[in-house]
């Protein structure tokens, strides 16, 4: 505000400057003015007096006498030098003149008597007092404008600190909290000046912002849970095809047990074998609970928190949990790239990814197949392609492919949430995904995800 109050202290000044200057320069011309003509007014009243003088003496006593009056006159003034001059000398005028540097007013009155023009009066005075008196002038007319310009200059500052800081100051303070995002503490509203309406209309802006960012929280908490109800919604499906392999994969550990179970409880097991076959049956156990923990993992909702992780740990852990369903459809998965490559992710949500882009790559081969995920580190950012030997999309497939509910599947067979998941999820790690027509036939998605948060 300090700025605003100098701005308006400097532009004030200059005016107020600017018109005392012209006032001045009024004053000292007028001031001059008056003075000479002062100056002008006491040569003629004096020249006539003693022009009537002169000729009185002339025409009574004769010239001499004139003269030696006019010598007298002359010694008794000692501002003004009076001399007496013949008409052949000098021409009857009022003006000023310079003489050695120094300004003087000289006044010429002709005298005439009745035998006509006998002579000139001149009268010369020194305009050194003139001078003086305008230098004053100008010195007392200066001070005072230097006097009016600092006491404008700290009334315009009083005024500022009064307005600006005082009024200004906390409308900034609470603009500068809206910015930040608060929206909670009022901005100042008394006053019925323009200030105090500007306060107002701010304040109703800020309350209208308060009640905008509450609804527009709402709504993406609203927008938040229906897209986590969504992908949960496409976990319990997929779970739900996977079912099947994961029971044919549960099928054979189970045989195991109930089998060495049996021979223990017949008797069949003796001595050293008991314990061989208590050990199968952990063994066998721990694989069962393997196979049923990854299933719930992936079914299991958990808020997201990205992390740096080992993609081909979990591109694995994706393949293994999958590989009995492949198995059923006569697919084989298979894995490529480096071990080293990481990526700040969530991990429950890129598995997500992985599998709809694996089962649909699975149920894009009908009669058997491959598929094959590949990591790729590409600068600052992370390439997973998951490409099939299927039979490929069409165009309008391709187009279509990533809106909400749109499928090529049979009914029955696909909700058309997964891809619109895997987008969005890909979205939200500040990534992209495409699809394209893989080589020598099928398809190859891929996902494009960067290293670090961003």
């Amino acid at each position: 505000m300090n700025r605003i109050s100098t701005k308006l202290t400097l532009a004030a000044g200059i005016a107020i400057a600017f018109v005392m200057a012209i006032h001045a320069g009024f004053r000292v011309h007028r001031e001059s003015q008056v003075f000479l003509d002062d100056v002008r007014n006491d040569h003629l009243v004096l020249g006539h007096a003693l022009a009537e003088t002169t000729a009185a003496l002339i025409e009574r006593a004769g010239p001499e006498e004139a003269l030696l009056a006019v010598d007298e006159a002359d010694r008794r003034r000692d501002h003004v030098e009076i001399r007496w001059l013949t008409t052949r000398e000098a021409q009857p005028s009022a003006r000023e003149v310079r003489e050695g540097g120094e300004r003087f007013f000289v006044t010429r009155i002709p005298v005439e008597t009745a035998a006509g023009p006998a002579g000139v009066l001149e009268l010369k005075e020194s305009l050194a007092p003139h001078d003086i008196y305008l230098k004053d002038t100008v010195w007392r007319v200066t001070m005072v404008t230097l006097m009016t310009l600092l006491a404008c200059a700290a009334l315009v500052h009083f005024a500022g600190w009064l307005v600006l800081d005082r009024r200004l100051r906390p409308l900034v303070a609470g603009i500068r909290r809206i910015g930040e995002g608060d929206l909670s503490r009022a901005l100042p509203r008394d006053g019925r000046d323009e200030l105090a309406e500007l306060g107002r209309e701010l304040d109703e802006m800020r309350r209208r912002l308060a009640e905008l960012s509450a609804t527009a929280a709402r709504e993406a908490d609203a927008r938040v849970s229906a897209l986590e109800q969504l992908r949960h919604a496409d976990r319990l499906s997929t779970v739900g095809k996977l079912a099947a392999g994961v029971a044919h994969e549960l099928g054979t550990p189970l045989n195991v047990v109930s089998a060495r179970a049996k021979m223990i409880e017949k008797g069949e097991s003796e001595g050293e074998e008991i314990p061989d076959d208590a050990r199968v049956i952990r063994e066998q156990a721990e694989r069962m609970t393997a196979i049923i923990r990854q299933l719930l993992d992936f079914a299991r909702r958990r808020p997201a928190q990205r992390s740096p992780e080992r993609l081909r740990e979990l591109a694995a852990s994706v393949l293994a949990m999958l590989r009995p369903h492949a198995s059923k459809a006569q697919v084989d998965l298979r894995l490529e790239g480096e071990d080293a490559i990481e990526a700040a992710v969530d991990p429950g949500q890129l598995q997500q990814v992985l599998t709809n882009l694996v089962m649909n790559a699975i149920q894009a081969q009908p009669d058997g197949g491959e598929v094959v995920i590949a990591l790729e580190s590409e600068g600052e950012d992370v390439r997973l392609s998951v490409r099939d030997r299927g039979i490929g999309l069409d165009e309008e497939a391709k187009r279509r492919l990533f809106e909400p509910f749109f499928t090529t599947k049979d009914v029955g067979e696909g909700t058309g949430l997964g891809l619109s998941v895997v987008h969005g999820i890909v979205e939200e790690h500040g990534g992209k995904v495409a699809v394209a027509e893989a080589e020598g036939g099928g398809t190859v998605f891929t996902v494009t995800i960067p290293k670090e948060l961003r």
